[in-house]
């Protein structure tokens, strides 16, 4: 402790202790930037989804995808020539012949009337319950829980439509679902992206990369600066720790303790006052 107080005192370990404070307090100003931009961006995609048709074993690796937040999967139908999806309801109808549909539709199909749905190569009658207001789920059903898990185990290919957690790489994540699972992104993609107009949060999100690799890339420059300089001023002081009874492996743990504190103390200071500043803010 002693010499851990006496490592303090020196006018060279408090001006590492302010860069290294300052370093960190400016990268996680920027984390929470970046942060701030890209919930931005997924609030001007809201309602969006990424769709496509793939087979139902592989619901479990899809799910592992680190940029995705939800995966719903359905079955898709046609009827009266268009194109439906399927998808089980999350409040439970009673009946399993219940449908739900989407308000937009109400010209069409109206509350009481009965459906046929072929599925499977099996006809299904349907009564509809009730409209959902959802101007994205127009081409959506909504049906039993029960019955749709009935006719999800029997199929081999389903409608995969997928969330992301961040919608400003929606191109990686379109790619990497490309190259993994071999789904022709052109082709094999049907994409409802509902973006509205306003900032362009694609671009600060990814200044906001840009500044903080160089910011870390700056922190560890001079992290490595300072521990040379830490062990080159310590060798001086090798005579005097030899004197006081330590072995050069002692002498090596008491070196890295001064780092290991310096680095810590650095990170304890600079999320306290961030912490102050983003409380300060949400308050004002």
């Amino acid at each position: 402790m002693i010499l851990l107080k006496s490592f303090f005192r020196k006018k060279t370990t408090r001006t590492y202790l302010f860069i290294f404070t300052l370093i960190v307090l400016i990268l996680e100003s920027l984390f929470y930037g970046k942060n701030y931009y890209i919930e931005l961006a997924n609030k001007n995609y809201n309602g969006s989804y990424l769709e496509f048709k793939y087979n139902f074993a592989e619901l479990e690796k899809v799910k592992k995808i680190n940029n995705i937040s939800e995966v719903s999967i359905g079955m898709d139908f046609e009827l009266n020539e268009s194109t439906y999806i399927l998808l089980e309801r999350e409040n439970n109808f009673s009946n399993q012949n219940e449908i739900a549909i989407s308000k937009i539709l109400e010209e069409t199909f109206s509350i009481g009337e009965s459906i046929i749905i072929v599925i499977n190569g099996q006809e299904n009658e349907f009564v509809i319950k009730e409209y959902f207001d959802d101007p994205n789920r127009v081409y959506t059903f909504y049906v039993n829980k029960d019955f749709f898990n009935q006719i999800i185990s029997s199929s081999k290919d389903v409608i995969y439509r997928i969330n992301l957690k961040n919608w400003n790489e929606y191109d990686k994540t379109a790619n990497y679902l490309e190259k993994k699972f071999k789904i022709d992104k052109d082709y094999g993609f049907i994409n409802y992206i509902n973006k509205k107009q306003g900032i362009d949060s694609d671009f600060i999100v990814l200044c906001f990369r840009i500044i903080s690799m160089v910011f870390i890339a700056v922190y560890i420059l001079i992290f490595l600066f300072t521990c040379y300089n830490i062990i080159t001023d310590e060798k001086e002081k090798n005579k005097l720790y030899f004197c006081l009874g330590f072995n050069k492996n002692q002498i090596k743990i008491i070196i890295l303790q001064k780092i290991i504190v310096l680095v810590l103390l650095s990170f304890i200071i600079s999320t306290s006052i961030y912490l102050i500043i983003i409380t300060l803010i949400k308050i004002l």
